[in-house]
Parts: C-alpha cells; structure tokens; sequence
C-alpha cells in the first residue's frame, strides 16, 4: 500500500510539472491612482425669516420686530467662499428691501442684518448685492444666521407706508454663493 501511496504522488507530480508552464523571472511596474477634488458649494438649507403679528400704529411709536432666518452652505474644506443677498423682488431705487402686500400695493421695508445685535447690515448695502467674503470652507454645512428687523425709524421718516392695509407680505431674496 506504501509502494501504491508513493506511485500516485510521483505521477501526480510528474503531471503538474508538464502541466504548468515555466517561470523563468518577474517584472513590476507601478499603477498609478489619482483623484482631484475641485472646490465645490452647495446651499443645503435657507431658512426664511417671517415677521409675525405686525401692528404697524406700534412701529410708529417704539416697537420694533424682529425674525431669524438662516443660510446653510457646505463647501469642499479649506475652499474660500462668499456669500451674496440680492435686493429682493420689491427693492426701492435706494436700495431698501421691501415687500409687497395687503391689497397689492402696499409696501412694508424691512432690513436684513448678518449679526443678532442688528449693529451689521451686511445684508442691507443700497448699492450692490451683500455679501459676505472670506469665509472657509469646513467640509461639512455651515449655518449663516440671516437677522431680519422692520426698523421704526423706516416709518417715522415716511420710508414706509403708514397706510399699510392688513393682509400677508412677502418679497423673495436670491441668496447666490461664489466659490
């Protein structure tokens, strides 16, 4: 049974050697992998800002109102970005955003603000678009806090309507970032 044993594996190997073709050497190479990233924004989320229970005899007086809204823009890391706010639907020639309302031909101005202490009107230049620059990119959604005011003082100085006639107002502003 040995002797058998020891036949079997020799014609086995006897086989695989005429079977399998000879080696005689190696070579290698490389591969090469390569990716490129290019800066790339989205804007993921906007939030819009709504003035609630507005009583304009009151803006006249002392009351102001005031709403948050907010922008969510994720671009690639370490990309420079810049943010824009157009004038909106309603603009007047000085530029004071304004929407329309009531019965159609009301105009109600209000003013946009990039901080909530109201002290930067970046989102309120009359001449251009606003914008806000410089910003970096993390990778991942950054929130831009858009803070909204109808200002008294716009109704005091006859820039707004005190004839304002009940109803919903509204206006639409493009937010436009360049990367």
């Amino acid at each position: 049974m040995h002797n058998r044993f020891t036949r079997i594996a020799l014609a086995a190997a006897v086989a695989a050697t005429l079977t399998a073709p000879a080696l005689a050497d190696t070579k290698t190479g490389n591969l090469p992998v390569s990716a490129n990233v290019i800066p790339m924004c989205h804007i993921n989320t906007v939030t819009g800002i709504t003035f609630t229970n507005v009583d304009v005899t009151a803006l006249g007086v002392a009351q102001e109102y005031s709403a948050n809204g907010s922008i969510g823009v994720a671009c690639t890391n370490e990309s420079p970005y810049s943010i824009s706010l157009a004038k909106g639907n309603y603009a007047d020639g000085g530029g004071t955003r304004r929407m329309l309302g009531g019965s159609g031909a009301s105009m109600m101005p209000y003013h946009l603000y990039a901080d909530a202490g109201f002290t930067t009107e970046l989102w309120g230049n009359p001449t251009a678009d606003d914008l806000v620059t410089n910003v970096l990119g993390t990778g991942s959604e950054v929130v831009h806090g858009v803070y909204g005011r109808l200002n008294k003082n716009d109704f005091m100085s006859g820039v707004g309507d005190w004839l304002l006639t009940a109803g919903a107002y509204s206006d639409t502003v493009v937010v436009t970032v360049t990367f």
